[in-house]
């Protein structure tokens, strides 16, 4: 079964926060991602988040773009051996 759009919105929020360590965010999730979290909730090892907005983050480490096709960034995350 496929997890709802809040749940996928959520866990897609706690990676792009981990990844970008904003420092505007008062929440960092810097145990993300944990035991409730989309990842490990799921039979895949890694799952990918596709930013398909016409946007560009730009971060202290670089930018992540996003785009409607192919030409677009992705934030992986990996399963934690818990």
């Amino acid at each position: 079964m496929l997890p709802n759009d809040i749940i996928v919105s959520f866990d897609t929020e706690k990676a792009l926060i981990k990844h970008l360590q904003p420092k505007y965010n008062k929440i960092i999730y810097k145990s993300y991602p944990n035991r409730s979290d989309l990842i490990n909730r799921d039979i895949h090892g890694v799952v990918l988040y596709g930013i398909v907005d016409l946007i560009t983050l730009i971060y202290e480490n670089g930018k992540i773009v996003g785009g409607r096709f192919q030409e677009r960034d992705y934030i992986s995350v990996r399963k934690n051996s818990i």
